[in-house]
């Protein structure tokens, strides 16, 4: 994404995440719903919380049509299951940020 010209912001646990995205502001968020330490589920309702016309672009390695729906009807923006092509994330990115710019 950086060799594309974004701006990167990572975080590894839910804390620093929610700091970073107030601190921020970012237009589209790429949020993992498991890692470590992390419910993605939760970080995505306080990122909303906070702005609730954020972009949000959920990853998973875990998907299932069950979460892929559950994070949609949540409002989320767009949904990989890893792995995925790289090119079409980006893509995504791109096309629903000009929809907004």
């Amino acid at each position: 994404l950086a060799d594309e010209g974004f701006l990167i912001h990572q975080a590894y646990e839910e804390k620093s995440a929610l700091k970073i995205f107030e601190r921020v502001k970012p237009q589209l968020v790429l949020l993992d719903l498991r890692l470590p330490g992390i419910d993605g589920i939760s970080v995505y309702k306080k990122m909303k919380e906070i702005d609730k016309d954020v972009i949000v672009f959920i990853i998973t390695a875990y998907g299932d049509k069950y979460i892929e729906r559950k994070v949609r009807e949540l409002g989320a923006n767009d949904y990989f299951t890893k792995p995925f092509d790289n090119r079409l994330l980006i893509e995504n990115i791109k096309n629903t940020l000009s929809k907004i710019n």
